[in-house]
């Protein structure tokens, strides 16, 4: 990632789940919109009549919070993750991506799994509106990419189909959309960026200075046109060339010599000119001055549009043998990165994904979601404490008091306590069950002392 490019902010975090929890479902994208296989699908169990179903507004939520408390991430991004066929479930991770940096998206599917998995690319501006559907596919379709049109959050969200479970690996990752304009030289050429002082603060750079020999080809960074070869008092000779598919045009200038002319059309990689100082550089060592105006914008900061990062993902160390667990969190004062709820200790986890030494977790409500220190969790192999379950507790899937009740206690029995959320309980009765059970009631319905 660009050393200048931020993670996401805790403000910026709060801000997207502020903006979460007051939009409506049929406002956030995915609903309406009948141009993604995903919105074919969801359109597709609606025909069918399985989009009132309790399983499918389950699978319509889960995609609906994939959006709305997307995990946190910094590109570039790995993880390992894991969707069960009994519960309908989506991920989602959101990260800031620059204006002309390309996004890519490779997700790969366990062999031996038959779901067909949904990717999508949302991007997200400002408070004032929704994310909004930019780009779309499978797996079976490998790569997805688009080059971001402006600086903003990105959201990727992936879903399998309804009652199909997957093992599955995803990689994020933001890169250069253009060719690198000075042969043989990279990122670390650029001695001079976007917005450095010019005549003693009277302007701006609009552009970045690539430093080479003298006589080093300068490339075309897109296939496109020249649009004019001229020389100025200024930019020396200068080349532009109207990049074919970006809407924008590429300056190079204090070039040593144009190669071009007029109205050819190149490909990346073709030498435009050569390295030199003329114009106003005459007394600088000889560089390219490279920039990109874009239509309706004027000049914009080339840099994230040729900068590669060379920052790899790290490799996963979290066990992927757990995904799919409940776990429990074994350290107080965690929270759910950046800027989610403070996870009480002992509180019960869900894990998703594994992402190098932490895990992708939700609540078990589905209330919020994110990343945690694998160190940080603890199985449910040893109870925490025993009590008494009273006659009548309701033991349910879910902890909520409008959860399936999965039993109902025929008399008073003790139990292992497992874990907890809120005030609901997870608890193994003698009989192995594992369920919910409301802490608050059940302490009700302990008798009163004679």
């Amino acid at each position: 990632m660009d050393a200048r490019s931020r993670p996401l902010t805790s403000a910026l975090a709060l801000t997207f789940v502020a903006l979460a929890g007051c939009t409506s479902p049929d406002r956030w994208p995915g609903r309406a919109r009948a141009t993604s296989p995903h919105a074919r699908y969801a359109a597709a169990l609606a025909a069918a009549g399985l989009d009132s179903t309790a399983l499918g507004r389950r699978w319509s939520l889960a995609a609906a919070l994939a959006i709305r408390l997307p995990a946190a991430i910094t590109l570039p991004y790995r993880e390992a993750g894991y969707f069960g066929a009994a519960e309908p479930s989506a991920a989602g991770w959101v990260a800031r991506v620059q204006q002309g940096q390309r996004l890519r998206v490779v997700v790969d599917v366990d062999g031996a799994t038959a779901a067909r998995l949904f990717i999508e690319v949302f991007e997200w501006r400002d408070t004032l509106t929704a994310p909004r559907l930019i780009a779309s596919g499978t797996d079976q379709d490998g790569t997805l990419e688009l080059v971001a049109r402006e600086r903003a959050w990105y959201v990727v969200r992936i879903q399998p189909e309804l009652l199909r479970s997957a093992r599955f690996t995803v990689d994020i990752r933001a890169g250069a959309s253009l060719a690198f304009p000075v042969d043989g030289r990279g990122s670390s050429s650029v001695k001079s960026f976007w917005g450095a002082e010019r005549d003693g603060g009277r302007r701006s750079h609009q552009g970045i200075d690539i430093f080479a020999a003298r006589g080093t080809p300068v490339l075309a960074a897109a296939d496109g046109r020249i649009t004019r070869v001229h020389e100025t008092a200024i930019g020396g000779r200068v080349v532009w060339l109207a990049d074919a598919a970006g809407r924008q045009s590429i300056y190079y200038a204090h070039l040593d010599r144009s190669l071009i002319r007029e109205g050819e059309i190149v490909s990346a990689g073709d030498t435009v000119g050569l390295v030199g100082n003329t114009g106003n550089a005459r007394t600088t060592s000889p560089h390219l001055h490279f920039g990109i105006y874009r239509r309706g914008e004027g000049p914009v900061d080339p840099f994230p549009y040729v900068h590669e990062p060379r920052e790899q993902a790290p490799p996963i160390s979290a066990s992927l043998g757990r995904l799919g667990d409940t776990l429990r969190i074994a350290r107080a004062g965690l929270f759910l990165d950046p800027a989610g709820p403070v996870l009480q200790l002992n509180s019960a986890i869900v894990l998703a994904g594994a992402s190098g030494d932490r895990y992708r977790v939700s609540l078990p409500d589905g209330a919020a979601r994110g990343l945690v220190a694998a160190a940080a969790l603890e199985s449910l192999r040893d109870p925490l404490r025993q009590l008494t379950v009273r006659e009548g507790t309701k033991v349910r899937d879910r902890p909520s008091p409008g959860a399936v009740a999965m039993d109902s206690v025929e008399r008073d029995v003790a139990a292992n306590v497992l874990a907890s959320h809120g005030r609901f309980l997870l608890v193994q009765l003698r009989s192995g069950r594992r369920g919910w059970i409301d802490d608050i009631a059940n302490a009700r319905r302990q008798p009163s002392p004679n």
